[in-house]
């Protein structure tokens, strides 16, 4: 007879976390190989809470984790007798023959507490589930947020203290890959090039897996057509792998009007107006090879952070390694009933940063620029103009701003260039590129073809 779960007793190993505490007490250096693991709250049974907090707090303080110290700490606050007395203690004590090997003990103690975070998670969505009053959309973020909180106990046990010994292997058998890929396919770069020569030299190369990339601009600025023109460059090469951007902003048949403008050098606005009387042939042939990029577009309302990384993680497991992933835009993200915007806008840039390192992919976040640059004889952007800039500083691995000086001056001797400028380069430092704009028909351009003028 199957037993009611009702009835299930919680998963816990109380063998495991005596044999933690055991070794802590008879080990002077045992508490360093477990502080990292293990928190209080992990320890199914309090009484075993309040020895091992006494342990950290004498950690802490450098002080040793004997029997007397924590028999002492424990007294002086009041806590002997509840733990059970010098009884307990000794108990411990004599249960354990060594602490060699306290940090698979406490792996397994970790264990059992994700086990009970994941019935707790469980009964908490069968009660949101009762929750009728409340929209299906809120539910599920609520659903999705508590199965992401389990994940990244996942996350940290993959990602245990390893010597530098470790990573200068994982280097190296990185390097081998490369020089495998490019000894099977002669133009092979770990790189993803953004298709403008003066950009990839700026960024050392292009775009690289696992970084972040914020482009930030004023409206109308050009940051939407400068994402889009890179998605499509890296959508069209073979080698760069698909892209599929958020688009929260525009419409998907927007988007494809303004890659069909890129493509064939037809206005954006004729394409709407449908003027396009002897622009048939040419709209027909860039269509062909708009269609033929590996670009991929969601277009949903608001999609919290949550669900981005959901629906990636998604598609890349039905479809396959991604190229780039292009947001649009982060502050679309941030609802206007979030108290602190700030704190908001850093969480996100963290998920996106997040999102980068766990599907190895190139994140393009765009970010509107704050009202404070219209006030400024020199309008080029600055880290500091971007809106909640302390988190997108933080996260972020490339920052690029986008400057028209004719979005400025209608009479200005660059009108047609955009400066793409480097703010913030991790691996790559900062500068300035030039690029050719088109603003009609939304398409950018080298100034510089292989060293040579593209005009």
């Amino acid at each position: 007879m199957a037993v009611s779960l009702v009835d299930k007793i919680m998963p816990s190993n109380i063998d495991a976390e005596e044999a933690v505490l055991g070794g802590i007490l008879i080990d002077p250096i045992a508490i360093k190989r477990v502080a990292n693991i293990l928190h209080p709250e992990a320890l199914a049974i309090t009484v075993h809470q309040h020895i091992y907090r006494a342990a950290l707090a004498l950690h802490s303080k450098d002080q040793p984790t004997d029997l007397m110290n924590i028999t002492t700490f424990l007294d002086n606050h009041n806590l002997l007798e509840v733990v059970g007395g010098l009884t307990k203690l000794a108990m411990l004590v004599d249960r354990t023959v060594s602490a060699v090997n306290i940090d698979q003990y406490a792996w397994l103690v970790v264990d059992k507490f994700v086990r009970r975070e994941l019935i707790k998670a469980g009964n908490d969505i069968v009660q949101l589930g009762y929750e009728t009053s409340s929209e299906l959309g809120a539910i599920l973020n609520k659903v999705e947020e508590k199965i992401f909180a389990l994940n990244k106990y996942k996350e940290e046990r993959q990602k245990a203290i390893q010597p530098l010994s470790e990573y200068c292997g994982e280097l190296w058998r990185y390097l081998d890959e490369i020089e495998e890929e490019r000894l099977k396919t002669a133009n092979y770069f770990p790189e993803i090039s953004t298709g403008f020569y003066d950009l990839d030299d700026l960024l050392g190369g292009g775009f690289y897996r696992g970084e972040l990339i914020v482009i930030g601009g004023r409206p109308g600025s050009g940051k939407t057509a400068l994402a889009c023109a890179l998605g499509y460059n890296i959508a069209s090469l073979p080698t760069n792998g698909r892209v599929l951007m958020f688009s929260m902003e525009m419409p998907g048949r927007d988007l494809a009007a303004r890659l069909i403008a890129l493509e064939s050098g037809v206005s954006v606005k004729d394409i709407r107006k449908v003027n396009l009387a002897g622009k048939y042939e040419v709209l027909a042939s860039a269509l062909g090879k708009v269609s033929d990029a590996d670009f991929w577009i969601d277009e949903s309302l608001e999609p919290s952070p949550l669900e981005i990384r959901s629906r990636v993680r998604e598609f890349v497991c039905e479809r396959g390694p991604l190229g780039l992933v292009i947001v649009d835009y982060l502050q679309l993200m941030v609802n206007s009933a979030d108290e602190n915007v700030v704190n908001k806008i850093s969480e996100i840039t963290r998920q996106m940063k997040i999102l980068a390192r766990e599907v190895d992919v190139p994140v393009l976040l765009l970010s509107q620029l704050n009202r404070g640059v219209e006030a400024r004889t020199n309008k080029r952007p600055s880290l500091s103009d971007l809106r909640g800039s302390g988190g997108i500083e933080q996260d972020a691995d490339v920052v690029l701003g986008v400057y028209r000086d004719d979005y400025y001056n209608p009479d200005s001797p660059d009108r047609g260039t955009a400066e793409i400028i480097a703010l913030k380069g991790r691996n790559s430092g900062t500068g300035t590129v030039k690029l050719l704009f088109d603003a009609e028909c939304c398409r950018f351009r080298n100034i510089y073809k292989l060293g040579q003028l593209a005009r």
